[in-house]
């Protein structure tokens, strides 16, 4: 399920342009994300954290679809938030 949450303003984002790893903790399994490949699953924005970690099956919790209504994505960036976008920004706290 994916959508969008009506009480949070839509904001246009850029869509990455190279290739870039995603390091899942407590795992610590390191999956590399084609950009050309999104979306990779089927909740939240193409290419949010969401969408990788559903699309490699990393089992990230959440309830929602990926419209920043449930809060049960608990994700901590620790190295590269500055190239995030800002939509991205609130499933990345």
């Amino acid at each position: 399920m994916s959508g969008s949450n009506p009480y949070i303003e839509e904001v246009k984002y850029k869509k990455a342009t190279k290739k870039f790893k995603v390091t899942f903790l407590p795992s610590g399994k390191t999956v590399e994300v084609d950009p050309e490949r999104f979306p990779y699953g089927h909740n939240g924005l193409p290419g949010s954290i969401l969408d990788i970690s559903e699309g490699f099956q990393m089992g990230l919790d959440h309830a929602c679809g990926g419209v920043c209504a449930c809060s049960t994505c608990h994700v901590v960036v620790k190295e590269g938030l500055e190239s995030c976008n800002e939509s991205h920004r609130c499933r990345a706290r």
